[in-house]
């Protein structure tokens, strides 16, 4: 005989006395534990989460007996996870009894991996049993597709499936939620009897299906008539087609509806009825005409006039300002919102203490209503300075990028500005920072406003007391037990005896969490507080108070490979394997990679729980779902610089051929002075062989391309052929250290010198280089940096051994800073400096004029024209560039207006022929500044540069370079 017990079936209870005691046990067991009941799913191809029902008494009459087999099998026909095996736990062996064969199917059901389970017991033998476990598992979504005529984009309808994320579960609920969903977004359009229905596709090895919703939108219904009632007093043939813009006949869209009626409110508030009152349109469908009919009601409320009195504005300005005349409505806060912004415009136009009233009378028997603003203007007045006194600690300087509060000026032309709102909130950005500088007592006990020497200069004063600076005088850690509190300090940069600041607090905090999830503590969570040590607020105790929850390790990888990209390349990103550890900051790192490549627009990594294995520790699965993105981008941009006129480009790249995330690009780069043709194809993850434990594991980018470009220089025309090899090692996000292998064949064209070596050395040549470069960056923004340095050296070695016939080594290093004068400060210092040197060896005595150095022009020295600075032909005066530069710019960049920042610079360099020519001498020196206009392409620049002391021409002894020179280009100089 086989007994079975299902989780969703109820059954009667026996009426022997065994029964009844049975089920008294088995209720008071219940009641105790408080086991949850869930109701059953009745799709026929999804299971929900499974009910958990009284066992049959019949398991109560084998209790006590021997597990001879246990065996666990899927619904589907699958084989079994072994880990289910495990949650089960139960063992061939042991005894089995009604309790213990509950708390199997309970940890099944709180496992969150099963849907629905069934048991069957079967005696064997003589006090043997056979249990048999049948299991429904939890499905969840692989992806979600759509299949019929969808008519909108894929991702529109995505957008209305929330429940059906990647990774959700699938249920009953959830799939019929999703298909009223899909039918209310096409009802909304127009779809009136559009069929929809979703399928789910048959479960792979990790419970992941696939949700199919099979479309068919159906005709689109047209508006049968528009109805329009109530106390309307605009003729109705005053809407005309352009506000009604959907009129019988026309599709219908809810959409459309609603922007006819914002068009009849905006016809309202036109005609002076600024109160109109519009209904929420009604909608009927009429299936056997596929006709929807519009009814609306509309009460158009009385006239209204808005007057201003005590201050005279222009009536556009009013429209603009007040909410009443612009969008309609007569409702206090409306009016209120309207009497605010004319105190704002007022104060910003110097009536700082100005009032402002409001007033509303309704003329019932004109069907009238009349709202009348008072302004009292009272005096103007300018804020001639604003300061922040009693303390040394914090200026008005430091903070006035942040500060509201701000005093008069010529650029922009400017009375200053100070409310009591701006007062309110630039005392609380005074407590932020003097907190943050570790004042933790700091009050602002006073904001006060006083005349200068003129009645109609106004002091804004800050009275601040600082209170005394908190220094650390312990560092605790509380509820750590796995993690030693030793190696926990180690990662905390805050010291006992150092000053307290937020900011440091918090950064430690985000250092002790960063270790905790690279350790598997996925639940780790930590709190920080600042204790006063004996009521002394000098001396505080920082205190992180730990709960490290369970440490996982990785039970498996679950990869949905969809569409072009094989589970294989998507594998190669995730840096974690089975019986590791789970990091949180390797998979944060994948996370990153993944989209860094540009062929997802979706990439999502969770870490689902399995099972715990012991009182501190668990397993959980790694899942990887990515949705991929349109794999190829078409870019193209446009510039100007004043040397070579307007330039453009144009690429082309697919950022995953052949499903394996590699990169193949095209790019076209055209200007007056250089055209360019660039094929590439880059493999982002390549695998360095182990050579040490520093490889083990590190990953590459090859970049292998062919380019054609033809560059007009200034004293001759190059035209390269080149094959390129490069790869590069990213050591973190700012550094990286790029290896390249060029073959080049260079031929020199239109050289317009007569020195007979450089024309001897230019005839048409092969170079064979290796480099490696170094650069480091830590801008804020590159293209406009405030903060941060650039550095890059890069040396190069050609020789015939590897291709070519010439012989040098070529070193050129750069070095960019940028800081604000203060933390907050808009006014950025910015330098460079730049050191080229190159050397001829072997049989190569001359370096190719093609490999020099040059220098001069918009982004280097700009006091001279394009490539005009060092040695020149003594001839044609053409420049003929050297074997070292040398070059450095100091610049001080300002805001001037909103979208108009200023600059002035001083550069100094030159190029020498020889590396032993350089010297303080020879540079050139050149002052200047300029303006920088915020574009949607990027600052456009235009710098004027006078020349110091400009040298001689060769040619012509007497007459010196020009000594100014304007350029306007796109970009910072650097």
């Amino acid at each position: 005989m086989t007994n079975s017990v299902r989780t969703r079936s109820q059954f009667k209870p026996t009426r022997t006395g065994q029964g009844l005691l049975w089920w008294l046990f088995v209720g008071i067991w219940l009641a105790l534990t408080g086991l949850p009941v869930i109701a059953q799913n009745v799709l026929p191809s999804v299971q929900g989460t499974g009910a958990l029902a009284p066992l049959r008494p019949a398991v109560g009459r084998l209790d006590g007996r021997t597990i001879t087999r246990l065996t666990v099998d899927l619904e589907e026909g699958l084989p079994p996870e072994p880990s289910l095996t495990e949650i089960i736990g139960l063992h061939v062996g042991e005894p089995l009894t009604a309790v213990r064969l509950r708390a199997a199917l309970i940890r099944l059901h709180r496992s969150d991996r099963v849907a629905n389970a069934r048991v069957f017991t079967t005696p064997e033998g003589t006090d043997g049993v056979w249990v048999r476990f049948v299991i429904a598992r939890q499905l969840r979504v692989a992806e979600v597709t759509f299949e019929g005529d969808t008519i909108f984009p894929a991702e529109e309808l995505l957008s209305r499936l929330p429940a059906l994320e990647r990774g959700s579960k699938i249920t009953t609920r959830t799939i019929s939620e999703g298909e009223e969903a899909l039918r209310r977004l096409y009802r909304e359009r127009g779809y009136f009897q559009a069929s929809i229905r979703a399928r789910v596709s048959p479960p792979n090895d990790a419970a992941r299906a696939r949700v199919t919703f099979v479309i068919v939108p159906g005709p689109r219904a047209l508006i049968g008539a528009w109805q329009i009632d109530g106390n309307l007093k605009i003729p109705l043939g005053d809407f005309d087609a352009k506000i009604i813009q959907h009129p019988a006949g026309a599709p219908y869209a809810i959409d459309f509806v609603q922007s006819d009626l914002q068009r009849i409110r905006a016809l309202h508030v036109a005609r002076g009825y600024l109160d109109p009152r519009i209904s929420e349109p009604r909608i009927s469908f009429d299936p056997a005409t596929n006709r929807v009919g519009v009814a609306v009601t509309i009460n158009s409320g009385p006239l209204v006039t808005v007057n201003v009195v005590g201050f005279e504005l222009p009536r556009e300005e009013l429209r603009r300002i007040l909410p009443v005349l612009r969008d309609g409505g007569l409702d206090d806060f409306t009016l209120e919102e309207g009497a605010h912004q004319l105190l704002l415009t007022l104060q910003k136009r110097g009536y700082f203490f100005a009032e402002v009233g409001w007033s509303r009378q309704r003329r019932v028997d004109e069907d009238r209503v009349i709202v009348t603003y008072t302004i009292e203007p009272n005096r103007r007045y300018r804020v001639q300075e604003v300061r922040i006194v009693g303390t040394n600690v914090l200026t008005y300087r430091d903070v006035a990028g942040d500060f509201q509060t701000r005093p008069a000026s010529l650029i922009p032309p400017s009375r200053g500005l100070v409310t009591e709102d701006t007062l309110a909130r630039d005392a609380e950005v005074i407590l932020r920072d003097l907190r943050n500088a570790g004042y933790l007592q700091a009050q602002v006990v006073e904001r006060r406003i006083g005349t200068g020497l003129s009645e109609e200069a106004l002091t804004v004063l800050f009275q601040v007391e600082t209170g005394p600076q908190a220094h650390v005088a312990d560092i605790r850690l509380e509820g750590n037990q796995l993690l030693e509190t030793e190696r926990l300090k180690q990662v905390l940069k805050l010291k006992v005896g150092e000053a307290v600041t937020q900011e440091r607090v918090r950064a430690d905090l985000e250092r002790l969490t960063a270790l905790y999830l690279s350790e598997g503590f996925a639940e780790a969570r930590i709190r920080q507080e600042l204790e006063e040590v004996n009521g002394d607020p000098a001396h505080v105790s920082v205190v992180y108070e730990i709960e490290e929850g369970r440490r996982f390790t990785v039970n498996r990888i679950i990869v949905s490979a969809r569409g072009r990209t094989s589970e294989q390349t998507l594998r190669r990103f995730l840096a974690i394997r089975p019986g590791e550890r789970l990091r949180r900051d390797k998979l944060n790192q994948a996370e990153q990679a993944l989209y860094a490549t540009g062929a997802f627009r979706q990439v999502l990594i969770q870490t689902p729980y399995v099972r715990a294995t012991g009182p501190a520790d668990a397993l959980a699965d790694v899942t990887l779902d990515v949705i991929e993105a349109k794999p190829y981008t078409l870019a193209y941009g446009f510039g100007y610089q004043t040397n070579d006129g307007p330039r453009g480009s144009f690429e082309l790249s697919n950022a995953n051929m052949f499903g394996r995330l590699e990169v193949g690009s095209f790019i076209v780069r055209l200007s007056r002075r250089e055209q360019l043709a660039q094929v590439s194809y880059q493999f982002p993850r390549f695998n360095l062989p182990r050579v040490t434990t520093l490889t083990d594991g590190v990953t590459a980018p090859i970049l292998i391309s062919g380019l054609f470009q033809r560059q007009a220089r200034v004293s001759f025309t190059a035209q390269r052929l080149v094959a390129l090899i490069q790869s590069e090692l990213r050591f973190d996000a700012q550094s990286a250290l790029i290896f390249r292998y060029r073959l080049q064949n260079v031929r020199v064209l239109d050289l317009r010198v007569t020195n007979p070596v450089l024309q001897r050395a230019d005839q048409p040549l092969n170079l064979g280089t290796l480099s490696a470069t170094y650069v480091r960056d830590t801008r804020d923004v590159p293209l406009d940096a405030t903060r941060g340095f650039f550095v890059s050296a890069d040396l190069t070695v050609a020789t015939p051994r590897i291709g070519g016939s010439e012989r040098f080594l070529r070193f050129l290093g750069q070095a960019q800073g940028y800081r604000r004068v203060t933390e907050r400060s808009p006014v950025v210092l910015a330098g460079r400096l730049q050191v080229g040197l190159a050397r001829p060896y072997g049989s190569t005595q001359t370096l190719p004029i093609s490999e020099r150095f040059f220098s001069g022009g918009p982004t280097t020295l700009r006091g001279l024209g394009f490539e005009q600075a060092g040695p020149r032909d003594p001839v044609t005066d053409a420049p003929i560039g050297g074997n070292a530069l040398v070059a450095a710019t100091g610049e001080v960049r300002f805001p001037l207006l909103q979208n108009l920042e200023g600059a002035v610079f001083y550069d100094v360099g030159n190029v020498f022929a020889r590396i032993s020519d350089i010297g303080l001498g020879a540079l050139t020196n050149s002052l200047g500044g300029g303006f920088r206009i915020k574009t949607p392409l990027g600052p456009l620049r235009v710098d004027a540069a006078y020349l110091i002391d400009p040298p001689f021409y060769v040619a012509a002894p007497n007459r010196r370079l020009t000594k100014f020179q304007v350029h306007v280009t796109f970009g910072q100089a650097f």
